[in-house]
């Protein structure tokens, strides 16, 4: 995976910590998330907060499902 410093896009960054959190071991994976709030903090600061949610409360399936049926 790159470092979190090479991501230019929000989005970019979102999908990347997603497969950071799944994919990496323990002491990479925590590296990584810090790296990727740092940056997030210097170039995104409005987008900060979105992605300390995603790392720290992670959805399940349940919050999804009911997601979803909010919105139908």
């Amino acid at each position: 995976m790159q470092n979190p410093f090479q991501y230019k896009t929000r989005f970019g960054l979102y999908r990347a910590t997603i497969r950071a959190m799944d994919r990496l071991s323990t002491t990479k994976r925590a590296w990584w998330i810090h790296q990727a709030l740092f940056h997030c903090d210097r170039e995104f600061p409005d987008f900060s907060r979105q992605l300390r949610e995603l790392i720290y409360r992670p959805a399940t399936l349940e919050d999804l499902t009911r997601s979803n049926e909010l919105k139908n």
